[in-house]
């Protein structure tokens, strides 16, 4: 019996000692960090347990499931190549959002640099939080790793993208501000491309002011290799204006779907949403486009090129005189409320406000479902739909005072 106790004791120590088990740690980095600290605690220091000093040194450093916690102040940037995993992300936390990194990282001209190289792809990283700004080339750069999220940081006046991607299956671009990008270049404030960028998340940006480029471009880059499609693209709850060119151009994009997006006063270019194919191949093909509200005075709501086929476009609110443009057959739309200077609709269009009044001819104009396809079943701020007699059209479901509750029936009097 004391045999098989010190066995199983020895197979429990043994598997602890595994590589990537049990080893996930929470570091800190300080401006009055040190890296001759252990990085455990976060305090100043110069020796033992005390914060670091640079990101690139915790970057240098971390593994699977780790977190790195920064503090507030400046800092330069980083270039991370190691990898997490679905289970044990890496994850970079700026604590309370005023870390703010202002020159690029050693090994190129970005700010934050999430790189994979060949047999070794930086997957399920994390950056949370960080405000990148006035780098050479982008503010945050995204390359080839599966599961990366990029969440709640603010990019703006970088010399290209704001957020750029390549191959990366799965990201995400959360609830992140990005503006004024592309300051030198014809680039855009978000940008997600190439194939292998299938499954991929934008949701709850704001994206204004592009300096020479788009609000958000996905590009399935055909001549990059791969299929050149992005396949099953969610690009939701983003508010996306006043860029050089279009608010959402798409390109080679299929089984996407875009929907509850307030996108306005972009171009002129060729539309607020702009499926398109890439030089003549990979057309864009069967996505959703649902309940955005569209008010584009400059050029078309939404626009589909000759070519781009099988797109199912419904329940949106369309203002400017172009509206909705279909190029070539083979696209449907219903239930899209058009208007041309958007009289009666909102609550302010001057002042941006795209919540629909007690009486604008949008409330219930929508379907619940087109074609097999069904409109979402919440709106931009999570308003369960539909709250009256059918689905509104655009962005934002009215929302119904609830019904007093009805008088009670069949009581006796004593």
């Amino acid at each position: 019996m004391k045999k098989q106790f010190l066995k199983a004791i020895f197979i429990l120590a043994a598997f602890l000692l595994l590589p990537g088990f049990g080893d996930a740690a929470t570091y800190y980095v300080r401006t009055d960090g040190n890296n001759n600290c252990t990085g455990l605690v976060d305090q100043a220091g110069t020796s033992g347990n005390c914060a670091w000093r640079t990101l690139q040194y915790a970057a240098d450093t971390v593994q699977a499931g780790d977190r790195v916690m920064v503090g507030n102040g400046t800092y330069q940037g980083f270039m991370i190549q190691s990898h997490g995993t679905a289970g044990l992300p890496i994850v970079f936390k700026a604590q309370s959002g005023a870390a703010n990194i202002t020159t690029p990282n050693a090994n190129t001209d970005d700010g934050i640099n999430i790189e994979s190289w060949e047999g070794s792809p930086s997957d399920f990283i994390t950056v949370d939080g960080f405000n990148v700004y006035s780098q050479p080339r982008m503010g945050i750069r995204a390359i080839g790793g599966n599961g990366i999220v990029i969440k709640n940081c603010t990019s703006h006046h970088n010399s290209s993208n704001g957020i750029f991607s390549g191959d990366t299956p799965n990201i995400q671009v959360l609830n992140n501000i990005t503006y004024a990008n592309g300051s030198s270049s014809y680039e855009h404030n978000i940008y997600i491309s190439n194939a292998l960028s299938d499954g991929s998340v934008v949701r709850g940006n704001l994206i204004y002011d592009s300096n020479a480029g788009n609000g958000l471009q996905l590009n399935g880059d055909w001549e990059m290799g791969g299929d050149g499609f992005i396949d099953n693209a969610l690009i939701e709850n983003n508010v996306v204006y006043g860029n050089s060119k279009k608010g959402l151009s798409l390109i080679s994009i299929r089984f996407g779907r875009i929907q509850n997006n307030i996108i306005y006063n972009n171009g002129p270019a060729a539309g607020g949403i702009h499926l398109v194919d890439q030089e003549g191949k990979n057309f864009s093909t069967g996505n959703v486009v649902v309940n955005n509200t569209i008010d584009e005075p400059n050029q078309a709501s939404i626009r589909i090129n000759d070519g781009s086929d099988n797109n199912y476009i419904f329940n949106n609110i369309s203002v400017g005189a172009t509206g909705i443009r279909f190029e070539g057959d083979g696209n449907f739309q219903s239930n899209n409320y058009s208007s041309d200077d958007g009289s009666g609709l909102f609550v302010n269009r001057t002042g941006r406000d795209y919540h629909l009044l007690q009486n604008s001819p949008a409330k219930s104009f929508g379907t619940a479902i087109y074609q097999e396809k069904p409109a979402p079943a919440v709106d931009l701020e999570g308003n369960i739909r539909p709250q009256g007699s059918g689905f509104d059209a655009g962005a934002y479901e009215f929302a119904e005072a609830p019904l007093p509750p009805a008088a009670p029936t069949g009581l006796s009097v004593w």
